[in-house]
């Protein structure tokens, strides 16, 4: 038994980190941050991973073959490591109290899914530019400011919990 377990290891490490990283893609959608935090983190990880498998059985390793277990294990741990990160700020409110942010539409655009457009806003809040999706009911060009329900995440960054469309604002 533990033969064939070690033999489908890599492959159920690669599915399951593959399946959290796309998890922790759609809570990055609700989160204001920007995207070079979540690639650094998931590239790093992967880093980390590879040496410390190095350190333990480095008479398999060649450089072709740490090439190859550097982008497995990118893909698996990093993954895993990548909604560790995300899960954790998403999940677990610094404080329970919500915050109203006024954020002035930078852009608009409408991204074709599932056979309709989807109309979408693109805002700065943070000094990240931030691109917010809305029910494809909405003609988005009429609007000009999106109020944003906040919360504060675990490790600082704001996760968004309602997003508004407004044409005036003031406040």
């Amino acid at each position: 038994m533990k033969q064939k377990l070690s033999y489908y290891f890599p492959a159920i490490t690669t599915v399951s980190g593959t399946v959290l990283a796309v998890l922790a893609w759609t809570l990055y959608k609700d989160t204001i941050l920007s995207s070079k935090i979540p690639l650094l983190i998931w590239f790093l990880f992967g880093a980390v991973v590879t040496s410390i498998h190095y350190l333990f059985s480095r008479e398999y390793f060649n450089l072709r073959r740490l090439l190859g277990r550097y982008f497995i294990y990118t893909i698996s741990y990093g993954g895993c490591g990548l909604y560790l990160f995300i899960g954790t700020n998403y999940y677990m409110p610094a404080d329970g109290i919500s915050k109203v942010i006024k954020a002035k539409i930078v852009c608009t655009g409408y991204k074709y899914k599932t056979g309709r457009n989807f109309p979408y806003a693109v805002i700065q809040i943070h000094d990240v530019d931030k691109q917010l999706s809305f029910n494809p009911n909405i003609d988005i060009k009429d609007y000009n400011f999106v109020l944003l329900t906040v919360k504060e995440g675990f490790l600082g960054f704001d996760v968004i919990n309602n997003k508004t469309l407004a044409t005036n604002y003031n406040r």
